[in-house]
């Protein structure tokens, strides 16, 4: 078993085996704020700051979506 800890590639396989009631807590839990997340930024509309200000040179293409509420943020919470 110890073995099978040491090594960084099997991590997800341990933890989704061993901690099944975790792992299934985890992905509903991130299932329903993405899902909630998706529902608010169509409610609220609210534009990127790129949108208002366009003189604003961005280093990536133009987002298509609305920037509240933020995606990282619920699945960092």
């Amino acid at each position: 078993m110890q073995e099978i800890i040491n090594k960084p590639e099997t991590h997800g396989c341990y933890l989704a085996c061993f901690y099944k009631r975790y792992s299934i807590s985890i992905a509903v839990s991130l299932a329903v704020g993405m899902l909630l997340c998706f529902t608010l930024k169509n409610i609220v509309h609210r534009l990127r700051p790129c949108d208002i200000n366009t003189a604003v040179q961005l280093l990536i293409p133009r987002p298509s979506d609305y920037s509240f509420s933020s995606g990282h943020a619920t699945a960092a919470g």
